[in-house]
């Protein structure tokens, strides 16, 4: 089997006005399930199913803001009529004092539900990251 045989479409759009803007994505994967079984036992993500994303972000001053919803849904090849699905819940603010020096945080709340029963399949957890970025 060949990658050909995985077919892939998706697009977005952003809007804005003033310091506002929102924005989403979807796509989706179609691949046969002789495909999906042969790359899942070699590792690769390859499914059928489809992902989305929303967003609202605003900026004020030197500060950035965002909150951001992501789901994926994939049809499980093994478990007839069952997907695995992951959410996830971003919130991210932005700050920089000066051109080129950015101090960040985000946190959220990821989702991981599995087709199947089977212990440690399943996850989910808060998050957090603080972080500083430079750039020259």
């Amino acid at each position: 089997y060949s990658w050909k045989h995985v077919h892939q479409y998706g697009g977005g759009f952003k809007l804005g006005s003033g310091n506002w803007e929102f924005g989403g994505t979807v796509h989706f994967v179609n691949a046969t399930q002789a495909v999906g079984v042969i790359y899942k036992d070699l590792g690769s993500n390859v499914s059928k199913g489809m992902n989305w994303t929303v967003g609202y972000g605003y900026t004020f001053g030197p500060y950035k803001a965002s909150l951001n919803v992501l789901q994926s849904r994939s049809k499980d090849f093994e478990i007839v009529d069952h997907r695995d699905i992951f959410t996830q819940y971003h919130f991210a603010l932005v700050y920089e004092p000066f051109r080129g020096i950015q101090f960040f945080g985000e946190a959220g709340y990821i989702r991981a539900k599995s087709a199947r029963d089977e212990a440690g399949r399943s996850n989910k957890s808060p998050f957090l990251v603080l972080g500083t970025q430079v750039s020259f």
